[in-house]
């Protein structure tokens, strides 16, 4: 099932849930106080989509395919023999794009999803509703790590039998565990009220609706704190798959005599992401393969049985990624002038609040051809600048364009690239351009290449830009001729031994007559026998004598066979 096809998909489904088991948080005092209602504050939009968005979802949800209940016996919910063991809000969780156009911009919670809806295959005519705060808050996008994600469905049991939840598999073993909890009828008819009073026009953070953070804290507070103060706590049946491939979890029955006391729960499947280098390079920036999970339920004391799956959609990413992985110069000449260049270093990850952390300014170095730091200035990183958090929603529109895929964007750094033809009275040299700005930030090291070419008063003949020894048997070794010309006579050019490579190939340029007006070279490479097996790329540099010392720099490739 994907994301699309969720029928219905929620408007409001809610926030994680803590994990109390691992990271208790205390109870809030008695009677409330300042502190700890500013503490539950933050989260109370989230939790007023919860609320809402299960009480709409659980008066019209309509059954889906996965829900198909079988059986005859008449039961005790109010659909009868019709009515599902189990009543699941959302079947799938991923992040969810929003879309910031227009007046969205400053409502990125509440902005209607980016991904346009398609049509149920079963409800030609009829759009899926993709939107739902859950997945709009979710992290979505993970560096590889060995710790322990949750992501939490919702469900309300309506049937007056208790109901058994059993796993029959998943797809991958990153599909770890999962617990289950059902939600006291008292604490949720506590929420229940207290979200009637706080949809009265008095605004979201009224009196009314602050007055939700202590009911909302007997859903998610700390159980033993709860208990030891006589309230209502959540009972959480956890089990690990390798341990218990096929756990079963039970649900309370259904005593909703007054219309506030339904009987809801919370499914949580835990999952890890990745954890080796292999798995980021294979899946950095595309969407992994979801992982699922099945389950079958049965109305305990009668034939009823039903069946639901979960998809879980997430990204890997490292921790830092360039917009792009190319600046081409284009062709360079003698009057040609400074060229500046921008890319952007982000992260779908890392940023103010993060659990990754925030992004660091990243630290940059230019890399010549064989890998080492380039100072000569004629490539330089002028200035890397922060974002403003008020521009990574045009950043991440721009990414989204270029990729042509949804782009989340937490955290930003533009930076600037100078290329210069000319620095002092030194020119450029002349050839391909091959140089590496090295980008780390984020834990990682990110390579953006700078290609070109440049034209001079060298050149090989037929105007070439590289050198190809072409195959030959190793054993044998091979020598290879080829003519360099200069635009005028008078051009004396050496072998800079020291910079060539492979070290082991010989070079020799030999002076030729001139004609017709320009200087001819003859450059002969040898590589010795036994000395290359396979394929092999280096450069031959050679220098202008005298003037400003310009040097010449071609790509050399061979491949030597056994």
């Amino acid at each position: 099932m994907s994301v699309a096809d969720q029928t219905p998909p929620p408007p409001n489904d809610g926030p994680k849930p803590a994990d109390t088991t691992s990271r208790p948080a205390p109870a809030p005092p008695a009677h409330g106080g300042v502190p700890s209602l500013l503490k539950l504050a933050v989260p109370l939009l989230a939790l007023f989509g919860v609320v809402f968005g299960v009480v709409f979802l659980s008066q019209t949800a309509p059954k889906g395919q996965d829900e198909e209940v079988k059986g005859n016996d008449k039961g005790g919910g109010p659909g009868g023999s019709a009515e599902p063991p189990l009543r699941f809000f959302t079947s799938a969780r991923t992040w969810d794009l929003p879309d910031m156009t227009g007046s969205n911009r400053d409502f990125p919670l509440l902005a209607p999803s980016a991904i346009v809806p398609t049509d149920p295959p079963d409800a030609p005519g009829r759009r899926t509703w993709t939107w739902s705060l859950q997945d709009r808050i979710a992290q979505g996008v993970y560096e590889p790590s060995s710790d322990v994600r949750r992501a939490p469905f919702w469900f309300e049991n309506r049937n007056k039998e208790s109901v058994t939840l059993e796993l029959k598999g998943v797809s991958c073993s990153s599909c770890s565990g999962g617990r289950l909890a059902a939600i006291p009828p008292e604490a949720a008819k506590h929420l229940l009220q207290h979200s009637a009073l706080a949809a009265l026009p008095t605004g979201a953070f009224s009196g009314f609706s602050l007055g939700m953070i202590e009911p909302a804290a007997s859903i998610f507070g700390d159980p033993g704190a709860l208990r030891s103060a006589g309230r209502p706590a959540l009972e959480w049946t956890e089990s690990k798959f390798d341990v218990s491939p096929k756990p079963k979890y039970s649900v309370p029955g259904a005593a909703n005599a007054d219309g506030w006391s339904p009987q809801w729960g919370i499914l949580e499947l835990t999952f890890t992401v990745g954890g080796k280098g292999s798995d980021l390079a294979a899946n950095q920036g595309t969407q992994v393969k979801p992982l699922r999970a099945g389950f079958a339920t049965q109305v305990d004391g009668t034939q009823r049985s039903g069946g639901n799956e979960f998809v879980i959609a997430y990204e890997i990413a490292p921790g830092c990624e360039l917009s792009r992985s190319t600046i081409d110069v284009g062709k360079l000449d003698q009057l040609s002038g400074d060229q500046t260049h921008q890319f952007l270093a982000f992260s779908s990850t890392r940023g103010p609040g993060s659990e990754f952390t925030d992004l660091n300014k990243p630290a940059c170095a230019v890399l010549g051809p064989t890998g080492t730091l380039d100072t000569g200035g004629f490539f330089e990183v002028t200035k890397i600048e922060r974002v403003p958090e008020a521009e990574l929603v045009d950043a991440s529109a721009r990414l989204a364009d270029e990729r042509k895929r949804p782009a989340k964007v937490r955290a930003a750094y533009w930076i600037t690239v100078v290329v210069r033809p000319k620095v002092g009275d030194k020119r450029l040299e002349i050839g391909a351009i091959d140089r590496t700005i090295s980008v780390s930030a984020g834990g990682v090291v990110q390579q953006l290449k700078i290609t070109g070419q440049v034209k001079g008063d060298v050149r090989l003949d037929d105007d070439r830009t590289d050198i190809a020894l072409g195959s030959f048997k190793g054993g044998d070794g091979t020598t290879h001729k080829v003519t360099l010309i200069t635009e005028k006579t008078g051009i004396e050019l050496a072998v800079v031994r020291e910079e060539s490579s492979p070290s082991f190939y010989i070079y020799e340029l030999v002076k030729q007559p001139d004609r017709g007006g320009q200087g001819y070279y003859e450059l002969t490479i040898t590589v010795p026998k036994g000395k290359q097996f396979g394929n092999a790329k280096g450069d031959i540099v050679l220098e202008v004598k005298g003037g400003t010392g310009q040097r010449v720099r071609i790509p050399v490739r061979s491949s030597a066979t056994f």
